[in-house]
Formats: C-alpha cells, sequence, structure tokens
C-alpha cells in the first residue's frame, strides 16, 4: 500500500500509533487475545457452549470466531502493502497451503475409515466436494473465508474505494443472508447449490470486520482507558450480547445480521479491552506461566483450527468433557511442536 492510502486511513481513524512488537515480531496482547479466543472455540466443541456460565457462554459465542477477523484489520491498517499480486502470494501461502494439506489429511483418513468399514463413500464425497468448492471440513472453512476477507480489503485499501466497497458489501450481506434464510432447507440438494455462494457471504462479512478492525485501531490502542469506562463498555457489551440471538457464521443461521454485526463488535472491543488492559498486564506481574501458554495457544491458533476438531476429537472418546477438553489440548501442544519444526512447518505456511 501506498504512503497515500496508509496515510488517509490514518486521517479517517485520527491516530498514527503502532503496534509495539518485540524481538520475535511478535505483539504479545494479540497473541494472548488469540489464545483466548481459539481456547474458547475448542471449549465449545470439546465441552460444548452450554456448559459453564450462560451469560459468558453467550458473550463468549459473539468474539471467537469474529476476532480473527477483526485483528487483522489493525495490521492492515499499519502496513505499508505491497503489490495486490505479492499480498495475494503472501496470503495464498499462509492460508491456502495449511487448507489443502489438511483437507488431503483429512479426506486420506476417511478413505482409510472407509476401508476399515467405519465410515462411508459419501462422507469422502462430501469432503472432497466441499475442499474444492472452498467451504472447509469441519474447522477448514476459516481459512478460505479469512483469505477472501483479506483480499477485499487489500484491494479497497490499494484502490482507495473501501467506503465504495464496504457500502456494497454490508448491502450483499443483508440481501443475501435474507435470501439464504428465506429458501434454506435442511436438504442435501441445498448444502451442495449454496456452499459455494455462502464462502463468498462469508469473505464478505469477514471483510466488514477486517473494516471495524481497521477503524477500532486508534479507539483501542491510542487512547488511554479509564477503569470505570472499560467497566462500562464491557457490561453493556455482555448485555447486549445476551439479547441479541446467538447465529452460526459457519452457516449463515443469521436472524439479524445487523444486530449480530453491531453485538460481535462490541464483543471484539470489549474483549480486546479487557485483554489488553486488564488480564496481559496481571499475568504478566503474577503468573507468567499462564500467560505463556495462552500466548503459545495464540501463537499456533492457526494449526490449533486445523487440527482440533477434523484431526484430534474423533478419537478421543472419554466420557468426562472436561478430561477430554484437556486431553485435546495436550495433544495440540505436540502437534503445534511438530508443526513448527524445520522440516515440516512449510504444511502450515511458513518458511523453512
Amino acid at each position: 500500500m501506498g504512503t497515500g492510502s496508509n496515510s488517509n486511513l490514518k486521517k479517517l481513524s485520527g491516530s498514527s500509533g503502532k503496534l509495539e512488537k518485540d524481538s520475535n515480531n511478535r505483539i504479545g496482547f494479540v497473541d494472548f487475545i488469540r489464545g483466548v479466543a481459539i481456547l474458547s472455540i475448542v471449549w465449545g466443541h470439546v465441552v460444548g457452549g452450554d456448559k459453564g456460565i450462560e451469560i459468558w457462554n453467550h458473550y463468549n459465542n459473539f468474539f471467537k470466531i469474529v476476532i480473527f477477523y477483526f485483528l487483522p484489520g489493525w495490521f492492515l491498517y499499519e502496513k505499508e502493502l505491497p503489490e495486490l499480486k505479492m499480498f495475494f502470494g503472501k496470503k495464498l501461502k499462509a492460508f491456502g497451503v495449511p487448507y489443502i494439506c489438511f483437507s488431503i489429511i483429512i479426506i486420506s483418513i476417511d478413505v482409510c475409515l472407509v476401508a476399515m468399514n467405519r465410515s462411508s463413500i459419501m462422507q469422502v464425497l462430501q469432503d472432497g466436494y466441499r475442499t474444492i468448492c472452498l467451504a472447509g471440513i469441519g474447522t477448514l472453512w476459516f481459512l478460505p473465508t479469512l483469505f477472501g476477507a483479506e483480499m477485499i480489503a487489500a484491494y479497497a485499501i490499494k484502490k482507495k474505494k473501501l467506503k465504495c466497497i464496504t457500502i456494497i458489501g454490508g448491502a450483499f450481506s443483508v440481501i443475501g443472508v435474507a435470501i439464504l434464510n428465506g429458501i434454506r432447507s435442511d436438504t442435501l440438494l441445498f448444502d451442495v447449490i449454496t456452499a459455494p455462494v455462502i464462502v463468498v457471504l462469508k469473505s464478505i462479512i469477514g471483510y466488514l470486520f477486517i473494516v471495524f478492525g481497521m477503524f477500532m485501531h486508534s479507539l483501542i490502542i491510542k487512547q488511554k482507558w479509564n477503569v470505570y469506562l472499560i467497566a462500562v463498555i464491557v457490561i453493556f457489551s455482555v448485555l447486549v450480547c445476551n439479547l441479541v440471538k446467538i447465529s452460526d457464521y459457519n452457516h449463515l443461521m443469521i436472524d439479524n445480521i445487523a444486530t449480530w454485526l453491531i453485538a460481535s463488535v462490541l464483543a471484539c472491543i470489549s474483549i480486546v479491552l479487557i485483554c489488553r488492559n486488564f488480564l496481559y498486564q496481571i499475568l504478566e506481574k503474577s503468573v507468567k506461566p499462564i500467560k505463556w501458554v495462552i500466548e503459545f495457544f495464540g501463537k499456533n491458533s492457526l494449526v490449533i483450527l486445523c487440527t482440533h476438531y477434523s484431526v484430534v476429537m474423533p478419537y478421543i472418546k472419554g466420557d468426562n468433557s472436561y478430561l477430554n477438553f484437556i486431553l485435546v489440548l495436550i495433544i495440540e501442544v505436540i502437534l503445534c511442536i511438530i508443526l513448527n519444526t524445520k522440516q515440516l512447518c512449510w504444511i502450515i505456511g511458513k518458511r523453512r
């Protein structure tokens, strides 16, 4: 991105503040937030979204996925973007390689299970179709939609059409979700026809969250926050999230997209404020090992997102869901260590 487009963004948001990085080019509290989000996702899949405190569960459901779209807005805001072709190549490697590799792994497991009479050919065909149309197997749906969202955002910034594309994207999202809700049916034919359409819609909605992230950058990073103001924002966000019906972003089962967007953005803002201004600092001073563990999961959130649901969970058969959660995390730590080795890091889109 040229300096002109970057300065225009900063004028719009009223800040030139930067996110401070450590010696490894990482931003500690951002990894911490990702860690909180990915742990929430795994908890929801393994233990269940109805276990624990109901108020927290409702609030949690509005940020745990959306935050992964919200945060990239900060980095697109700050960086001088390269040419679109270079940006495309970089993101294609970061998201495309893991998508292909883990899809092949999961389908290969499906084929083995078919040979052992523990699965069906139909399951293999369904997974193959979802992979080809970029709907993704299990939690892999996230990778193509984040790729699409970031590409739309990069194009909008580079071509200085952020306002225009955001308005069009918002209108397209509202109309698209409304049409889906009108024709939705629990049939294989509906799933087959709408799968690629839903991928496009999720990418556009993801782009909207990236834009929200861009314009929230200065508000969250630059400003000094009073503890009482943060408390008011958090309480208000939790109340709103508990008043709005929980929606399914993956399948776009959203009753009212406007209220869902508002609740999701409020949840993202408040969880960032909580983590950045309280949790991260408290753990940094008093309980560093917990902070390191959460940061570890945040740094490896892509691996965990790709593997926990379709690769690990199906083979954890214990009756105690809380123990299963711990077992899944232990296995994920091992997988993260293995996949970050020089020999295998290419699977997750990293350089050797």
